[in-house]
């Protein structure tokens, strides 16, 4: 009876939403992989802020994935690394940015490069410079990795980059899906080049390169993009409300730092 009794209670907690972790409440955080450290840590300190509710990071979909999703209602809210297009203006979503975060050119510890200017980076891309000794580095064919065609760092490429948004990129190149591709691929060839956020690339064993002879932590280095919080008003209620208020109050600002990103 007694085993009986036990049995009947776990099977009621579980119909009514007791979980054997412990969380009463989980925010789902769809869309961008770009920055995802920033959003990971956020999310890690408001849940250490508020016992039994979890922020989970769930496989990239991109920040159009991310936007399309909530407009469907297929999800609450959204991680994005952009604002929205003319297309997603109509959708009728609240977007919210809370920090920024640096795109970087890294490159294979082995390429004896740490510096590049910005017509040398579209040299390489364009495939004008095949080869790290012609830039001071190893005698060492060049691998172009990029990223595929509406990626948010390519667009923050093309809009702030100098000349890239008008060269053709080299056929050679080879296209990676996601960030963890990109730093796998250049972790391992010799000779790769991509580029990707630099809260993803802090600990990683590349080597990340100066831009025009300013280093990505320096104030006014060039390339960033701008992370946020996307959602319908109306879904803007209970533990979703104090999310989107925690990431952008100075209470996340040194997650923020931590992570590899600024505050908004």
């Amino acid at each position: 009876m007694k085993k009986f009794s036990i049995r009947m209670m776990l099977i009621l907690l579980l119909m009514f939403g007791f979980t054997p972790l412990g969380f009463a409440e989980e925010i789902n955080l769809v869309g961008t992989e770009n920055g995802e450290p920033v959003f990971k840590f956020v999310g890690e300190a408001f849940g250490k802020l508020n016992q039994g509710v979890r922020v989970n990071i769930p496989e990239s979909i991109d920040s159009g994935g991310g936007i399309k999703a909530v407009a469907d209602d297929r999800a609450i809210i959204a991680r994005v690394s952009r604002g929205f297009n003319e297309k997603e203006k109509n959708y009728g979503l609240s977007y919210i940015p809370f920090a920024k975060t640096k795109i970087v050119f890294f490159i294979h510890r082995d390429s004896g490069v740490k510096n590049l200017s910005s017509r040398q980076v579209c040299d390489i891309y364009s495939g004008k410079i095949v080869n790290w000794k012609e830039l001071g580095g190893k005698d060492q064919k060049i691998r172009v990795i990029t990223r595929e065609e509406g990626d948010s760092a390519t667009e923050i490429l093309e809009d702030k980059l100098a000349g890239f948004k008008d060269i053709k990129i080299t056929p050679l190149s080879k296209t990676v899906l996601n960030e963890t591709d990109a730093i796998g691929t250049v972790k391992t060839k010799e000779g790769t080049i991509c580029f990707g956020s630099f809260g993803a690339l802090k600990n990683a064993d590349v080597q990340i390169l100066s831009l025009d002879g300013k280093t990505p932590d320096a104030q006014d280095y060039s390339l960033s993009q701008t992370l946020g919080l996307v959602f319908k008003e109306k879904n803007k209620t209970g533990i979703i409300s104090a999310f989107v208020e925690f990431a952008v109050s100075p209470a996340a600002h040194e997650t923020i730092i931590n992570s590899g990103g600024e505050p908004f």
